[in-house]
């Protein structure tokens, strides 16, 4: 049995090998959301739900912490004698941490759609590392990607 790399290995060589990867993964997201990527700053895809709850959630929460320097877990306007806790929904500290250098940069709608591509893509890598583990073939765990974008689907 060959010796294999764990995917924690900080071995250089095996980054390098996770590149080619990732770029294709990165071409199949572009090309499964087209014309999302032309579309990030003005638009929010798929009708009325969800969608638009993260990206007020996101928005809220910079302007909570930077705009009006309050708890961005308790939204007073909305139920407005005691207010809206979020601390019970699924907002998540891990989420808001990683999206909120997004929203600065871009706004919510970045954020919203970092994150769908990140999935994609990492849901990606992910299948085709398992694969490798198994196969140790990069071919055959290339060949896998139609069950990749079902798995990210």
């Amino acid at each position: 049995m060959k010796n294999r790399r764990n995917f924690s290995d900080h071995n250089w060589l095996y980054w390098r090998d996770l590149f080619g990867p990732s770029l294709f993964f990165l071409g199949i997201t572009i090309l499964m959301t087209w014309p999302l990527g032309i579309h990030m700053r003005t638009q929010v895809i798929g009708s009325l739900g969800d969608n638009l709850y993260y990206v007020w959630l996101m928005g809220w929460f910079q302007k909570a912490l930077f705009q009006y320097h309050i708890n961005p877990f308790i939204v007073p306007f909305h139920i407005t004698a005691i207010g809206w806790s979020l601390a019970y929904t699924e907002i998540t500290i891990a989420n808001n941490i990683i999206g909120l250098p997004f929203t600065i940069i871009g706004g919510a709608y970045i954020w919203l759609y970092v994150t769908l591509f990140l999935s994609f893509i990492l849901s990606g890598l992910i299948v085709y590392q398992l694969s490798f583990d198994i196969t140790n073939n990069r071919l055959a765990s290339f060949s896998r990607w139609n069950d990749i974008c079902d798995f990210a689907l």
